[in-house]
Protein backbone atom coordinates (compact mmCIF):
# COMPACT_ATOMS: atom_id res chain seq x y z
CA UNK A 1 0.00 0.00 0.00
CA UNK A 2 1.12 3.88 -0.84
CA UNK A 3 2.01 5.86 1.76
CA UNK A 4 -1.16 8.22 0.57
CA UNK A 5 -3.33 4.97 0.34
CA UNK A 6 -2.33 4.67 4.34
CA UNK A 7 -3.33 8.08 4.91
CA UNK A 8 -6.47 8.02 2.84
CA UNK A 9 -7.41 4.39 5.38
CA UNK A 10 -6.84 6.40 8.83
CA UNK A 11 -8.68 9.10 7.24
CA UNK A 12 -11.48 6.58 6.45
CA UNK A 13 -11.04 5.12 9.70
CA UNK A 14 -11.64 8.32 11.74
CA UNK A 15 -8.37 8.16 13.60
CA UNK A 16 -7.04 11.64 12.43
CA UNK A 17 -7.92 14.38 14.18
CA UNK A 18 -9.92 17.26 11.65
CA UNK A 19 -12.91 19.20 10.79
CA UNK A 20 -15.16 19.57 7.46
CA UNK A 21 -14.14 22.88 5.03
CA UNK A 22 -15.62 25.66 7.63
CA UNK A 23 -17.52 27.62 4.89
CA UNK A 24 -19.64 24.86 3.79
CA UNK A 25 -19.81 22.91 6.93
CA UNK A 26 -23.28 21.92 8.39
CA UNK A 27 -23.36 24.09 11.61
CA UNK A 28 -26.01 22.29 13.26
CA UNK A 29 -28.99 19.47 12.72
CA UNK A 30 -30.68 19.86 9.77
CA UNK A 31 -34.31 20.74 10.17
CA UNK A 32 -37.28 18.93 9.22
CA UNK A 33 -38.44 21.15 6.73
CA UNK A 34 -38.28 20.01 2.76
CA UNK A 35 -36.36 23.71 1.81
CA UNK A 36 -33.88 25.18 3.81
CA UNK A 37 -31.85 28.35 3.05
CA UNK A 38 -28.72 30.26 4.72
CA UNK A 39 -26.67 32.82 4.08
CA UNK A 40 -23.85 34.15 5.79
CA UNK A 41 -21.49 37.44 5.82
CA UNK A 42 -17.98 37.20 7.71
CA UNK A 43 -15.12 39.64 7.38
CA UNK A 44 -11.79 37.32 8.15
CA UNK A 45 -8.92 38.93 9.10
CA UNK A 46 -7.10 36.45 6.87
CA UNK A 47 -8.25 33.78 3.54
CA UNK A 48 -6.16 30.56 4.39
CA UNK A 49 -7.45 27.55 2.48
CA UNK A 50 -5.88 24.26 3.08
CA UNK A 51 -2.69 26.07 4.15
CA UNK A 52 -2.31 28.34 1.30
CA UNK A 53 -2.15 31.99 2.30
CA UNK A 54 -4.63 33.54 -0.49
CA UNK A 55 -4.56 37.21 1.19
CA UNK A 56 -2.72 38.29 4.56
CA UNK A 57 -5.21 40.86 5.31
CA UNK A 58 -8.71 41.36 5.92
CA UNK A 59 -11.71 39.98 2.95
CA UNK A 60 -15.19 39.74 3.13
CA UNK A 61 -16.55 36.08 2.73
CA UNK A 62 -20.60 36.13 1.56
CA UNK A 63 -21.73 32.56 1.26
CA UNK A 64 -25.54 31.14 0.17
CA UNK A 65 -26.80 27.45 0.09
CA UNK A 66 -30.18 26.37 -0.84
CA UNK A 67 -31.60 22.89 -0.07
CA UNK A 68 -34.88 21.40 -1.50
CA UNK A 69 -35.39 17.79 -0.46
CA UNK A 70 -32.00 17.02 -0.37
CA UNK A 71 -30.65 18.81 -3.70
CA UNK A 72 -28.10 21.58 -2.58
CA UNK A 73 -26.61 24.54 -4.49
CA UNK A 74 -24.21 26.93 -2.53
CA UNK A 75 -22.00 30.12 -3.97
CA UNK A 76 -18.86 31.32 -1.76
CA UNK A 77 -17.30 34.32 -2.71
CA UNK A 78 -13.97 36.27 -1.53
CA UNK A 79 -13.85 39.74 -1.80
CA UNK A 80 -10.78 41.77 -1.01
CA UNK A 81 -11.16 44.58 1.40
CA UNK A 82 -7.46 45.90 0.88
CA UNK A 83 -4.79 46.43 -1.73
CA UNK A 84 -2.57 43.92 -0.21
CA UNK A 85 -2.73 41.76 -3.60
CA UNK A 86 -3.92 45.44 -5.79
CA UNK A 87 -7.40 43.72 -6.05
CA UNK A 88 -8.93 45.70 -3.02
CA UNK A 89 -13.06 46.04 -3.59
CA UNK A 90 -12.73 42.93 -6.04
CA UNK A 91 -14.05 39.46 -5.65
CA UNK A 92 -10.91 37.41 -5.92
CA UNK A 93 -12.58 33.73 -5.74
CA UNK A 94 -15.66 32.52 -6.48
CA UNK A 95 -16.97 28.28 -4.94
CA UNK A 96 -20.14 27.70 -7.07
CA UNK A 97 -20.90 23.87 -5.76
CA UNK A 98 -24.40 21.82 -6.09
CA UNK A 99 -24.93 18.40 -5.18
CA UNK A 100 -26.80 16.60 -2.63
CA UNK A 101 -26.73 16.41 0.90
CA UNK A 102 -28.89 15.33 3.57
CA UNK A 103 -28.55 16.31 7.53
CA UNK A 104 -30.56 15.44 10.51
CA UNK A 105 -29.69 15.58 14.69
CA UNK A 106 -27.30 12.61 14.39
CA UNK A 107 -25.11 14.01 11.27
CA UNK A 108 -24.72 14.55 7.51
CA UNK A 109 -23.67 13.65 4.40
CA UNK A 110 -23.01 15.24 1.38
CA UNK A 111 -21.85 14.42 -2.26
CA UNK A 112 -21.06 17.69 -4.23
CA UNK A 113 -19.82 19.08 -7.85
CA UNK A 114 -17.47 22.15 -6.60
CA UNK A 115 -16.35 24.76 -9.04
CA UNK A 116 -13.46 27.04 -8.42
CA UNK A 117 -13.20 30.34 -10.31
CA UNK A 118 -10.49 33.34 -9.71
CA UNK A 119 -11.92 36.57 -12.00
CA UNK A 120 -9.05 39.01 -10.79
CA UNK A 121 -6.62 36.54 -10.54
CA UNK A 122 -3.69 34.51 -12.62
CA UNK A 123 -4.68 31.42 -10.98
CA UNK A 124 -6.08 28.27 -13.23
CA UNK A 125 -9.98 27.71 -12.41
CA UNK A 126 -10.50 24.50 -10.99
CA UNK A 127 -13.25 21.67 -10.61
CA UNK A 128 -13.60 18.84 -7.85
CA UNK A 129 -15.54 15.98 -6.36
CA UNK A 130 -16.15 16.16 -2.59
CA UNK A 131 -17.34 13.19 -0.50
CA UNK A 132 -18.42 15.10 2.90
CA UNK A 133 -19.58 13.50 6.53
CA UNK A 134 -20.23 14.79 9.81
CA UNK A 135 -21.54 12.31 12.73
CA UNK A 136 -21.96 12.41 16.22
CA UNK A 137 -23.65 14.89 19.05
CA UNK A 138 -22.41 16.79 21.34
CA UNK A 139 -18.53 15.12 20.33
CA UNK A 140 -18.77 14.85 16.41
CA UNK A 141 -16.27 13.74 13.90
CA UNK A 142 -16.04 14.75 10.39
CA UNK A 143 -14.42 13.44 7.18
CA UNK A 144 -13.80 15.40 3.77
CA UNK A 145 -12.21 13.54 0.73
CA UNK A 146 -11.59 16.10 -2.57
CA UNK A 147 -10.83 14.31 -5.95
CA UNK A 148 -9.72 17.71 -8.23
CA UNK A 149 -9.92 16.12 -11.57
CA UNK A 150 -9.30 19.29 -13.58
CA UNK A 151 -6.21 21.26 -12.34
CA UNK A 152 -3.97 19.22 -10.00
CA UNK A 153 -5.29 15.49 -10.95
CA UNK A 154 -4.98 14.83 -6.74
CA UNK A 155 -6.61 13.86 -3.85
CA UNK A 156 -7.14 16.79 -0.53
CA UNK A 157 -8.49 14.65 2.45
CA UNK A 158 -9.28 16.41 5.38
CA UNK A 159 -10.77 13.83 8.85
CA UNK A 160 -11.67 15.81 12.47
CA UNK A 161 -12.72 16.14 15.42
CA UNK A 162 -14.78 18.67 17.85
CA UNK A 163 -17.93 19.43 19.86
CA UNK A 164 -20.71 21.34 20.06
CA UNK A 165 -21.37 22.96 23.97
CA UNK A 166 -25.04 24.21 24.01
CA UNK A 167 -25.23 27.63 26.52
CA UNK A 168 -28.81 28.52 25.40
CA UNK A 169 -28.44 30.91 23.46
CA UNK A 170 -24.75 30.53 22.96
CA UNK A 171 -23.41 27.61 20.93
CA UNK A 172 -19.66 26.62 21.21
CA UNK A 173 -17.54 24.55 18.89
CA UNK A 174 -14.11 23.70 19.36
CA UNK A 175 -12.66 21.91 15.97
CA UNK A 176 -9.43 20.63 15.25
CA UNK A 177 -8.60 19.03 11.88
CA UNK A 178 -5.74 17.45 9.77
CA UNK A 179 -5.59 17.22 5.90
CA UNK A 180 -3.34 15.21 4.11
CA UNK A 181 -3.23 15.08 -0.09
CA UNK A 182 -1.19 13.01 -2.38
CA UNK A 183 1.50 14.20 -4.80
CA UNK A 184 -0.13 15.69 -7.52
CA UNK A 185 -2.43 18.07 -5.13
CA UNK A 186 0.92 19.07 -3.84
CA UNK A 187 2.75 19.55 -6.63
CA UNK A 188 0.10 21.72 -8.48
CA UNK A 189 -0.29 23.53 -5.05
CA UNK A 190 3.34 23.70 -3.25
CA UNK A 191 5.60 22.66 -5.61
CA UNK A 192 6.01 19.55 -3.41
CA UNK A 193 5.88 16.24 -5.84
CA UNK A 194 5.23 14.06 -1.95
CA UNK A 195 2.48 12.29 -0.75
CA UNK A 196 1.97 14.05 2.74
CA UNK A 197 -0.22 15.00 5.58
CA UNK A 198 -0.81 18.76 4.48
CA UNK A 199 -1.96 21.30 7.29
CA UNK A 200 -3.29 21.72 11.07
CA UNK A 201 -6.47 23.59 11.50
CA UNK A 202 -7.97 24.04 15.16
CA UNK A 203 -10.22 26.66 16.05
CA UNK A 204 -13.08 27.54 18.30
CA UNK A 205 -16.38 29.50 17.36
CA UNK A 206 -18.75 30.92 18.96
CA UNK A 207 -22.65 31.43 18.05
CA UNK A 208 -25.11 33.44 20.03
CA UNK A 209 -29.06 33.33 18.91
CA UNK A 210 -30.52 36.33 18.58
CA UNK A 211 -33.87 35.27 17.31
CA UNK A 212 -34.91 32.29 15.10
CA UNK A 213 -32.93 31.88 12.48
CA UNK A 214 -30.68 34.27 13.18
CA UNK A 215 -26.91 33.84 14.89
CA UNK A 216 -24.20 36.46 15.26
CA UNK A 217 -20.31 34.47 15.37
CA UNK A 218 -17.12 34.83 16.48
CA UNK A 219 -13.99 32.79 15.61
CA UNK A 220 -10.48 32.16 16.11
CA UNK A 221 -8.36 29.69 14.31
CA UNK A 222 -4.91 28.73 13.99
CA UNK A 223 -3.19 26.38 11.66
CA UNK A 224 0.15 25.34 10.53
CA UNK A 225 1.54 23.39 7.40
CA UNK A 226 2.33 19.81 9.03
CA UNK A 227 5.94 19.53 6.89
CA UNK A 228 8.91 21.09 6.65
CA UNK A 229 8.99 20.21 2.93
CA UNK A 230 5.41 22.56 2.78
CA UNK A 231 6.72 25.67 5.65
CA UNK A 232 9.76 26.18 3.21
CA UNK A 233 7.91 26.43 -0.06
CA UNK A 234 5.72 28.66 1.44
CA UNK A 235 8.10 30.71 3.53
CA UNK A 236 8.79 33.27 0.61
CA UNK A 237 5.01 34.15 0.11
CA UNK A 238 3.83 33.96 3.59
CA UNK A 239 2.77 37.39 5.24
CA UNK A 240 0.17 37.07 7.65
CA UNK A 241 -0.15 35.30 11.18
CA UNK A 242 -0.89 31.64 12.09
CA UNK A 243 -3.67 33.09 13.81
CA UNK A 244 -6.56 34.81 12.21
CA UNK A 245 -10.17 35.55 13.74
CA UNK A 246 -13.80 35.80 11.71
CA UNK A 247 -16.62 38.11 12.76
CA UNK A 248 -20.16 37.67 10.89
CA UNK A 249 -23.50 37.03 10.91
CA UNK A 250 -25.44 33.87 9.26
CA UNK A 251 -29.37 33.46 8.63
CA UNK A 252 -31.27 30.29 8.16
CA UNK A 253 -34.36 30.44 6.24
Amino acid sequence: MSRYGLILLLLAAGILPASAEAQFSYQEPEAASSFIGEATADFSSEYIWRGLEYNSEFVFLPSLRLNERGLEIAAFGVLDLTDSNGLENDFTQWIFRGGLARGDAGGSIGLFYNYYYYPEHNRSKTQEVSLEMEWGRPIFMAIDIYWDFDRAHGFYGRAGIGGKIDLDPLLIEPRCSVGAASSNYLETYYAVDKDSFCDLVSSIKAELRIVAGLRLTVKVSYYQLMTSALRQATMAEREGDYWWYQLGAAWRF
